[in-house]
């Protein structure tokens, strides 16, 4: 059973502390990773709220990170997944290594 993104997860990654937003998108992936938590869903309100790969290097990692569960349901939504792919090759360029490596991992 897949649950929706409740407010205060929703908060943590809007949140203006980079680390207290990072930890909010490492607890939203771990949530897809157990498939208590439908990822496209979820990456539509994240996406919605940090629509680019942030700069911060643990936040762009988090975030890096968390597309790394695109593909749980890549069957279902192709084209979502497709641009999943495309923002992971994105991300691999980004400066700092801790954000490279997420990529390639994911």
């Amino acid at each position: 059973m897949h649950h929706t993104l409740n407010s205060p997860g929703q908060e943590s990654f809007r949140d203006g502390d980079d680390a207290v937003a990072a930890l909010g998108l490492e607890a939203v992936g771990a949530l897809c990773g157990a498939d208590a938590l439908d990822f496209y869903g979820a990456w539509r309100v994240v996406h919605g709220a940090l629509p680019a790969l942030p700069a911060p290097p643990r936040l762009a990692a988090a975030w890096v990170g968390l597309l790394a569960h695109g593909g749980l349901d890549a069957a279902a939504h192709p084209e979502k997944a497709a641009g999943v792919v495309a923002l992971l090759w994105a991300a691999a360029e980004h400066p700092h290594a801790l954000a490279r490596r997420a990529a390639v991992r994911g």
